[in-house]
């Protein structure tokens, strides 16, 4: 029902600098996310992100940001590999030798 109610909203005519814009659109993020519809909410959450919002809707936007960077890299695929696939991390014995000669190499050039 409030989702709907805001879609509503959202299709009037309503400026991208104005505040009811940026309200609009972070609730909307926001009742997808609870839903689990990433992709909607991912979407409601750039608009805000994007919007020239005045300054006191600022945490608005910064909120939104991190949200939209999240939902990102929930919908990237990644392979998700059993225990027995897991590696190692070990620390090259060479690491800061080779290090050090690079920095030494690009200074020299």
């Amino acid at each position: 029902m409030a989702i709907k109610r805001l879609k509503e909203l959202a299709g009037r005519k309503v400026s991208k600098n104005s505040s009811l814009y940026v309200q609009i659109h972070f609730e909307l993020g926001t009742l997808y996310h609870l839903k689990e519809k990433w992709k909607s909410a991912l979407l409601h959450y750039r608009l805000v992100a994007r919007a020239r919002a005045p300054a006191e809707l600022k945490r608005y936007q910064n909120t939104a940001k991190e949200k939209a960077i999240e939902r990102l890299f929930f919908l990237e695929k990644f392979r998700k590999v059993g225990p027995s696939e897991v590696g190692e991390i070990k620390e090259s014995s060479y690491a800061v030798e080779r290090y050090q000669k690079g920095i030494v190499e690009t200074i020299d050039h």
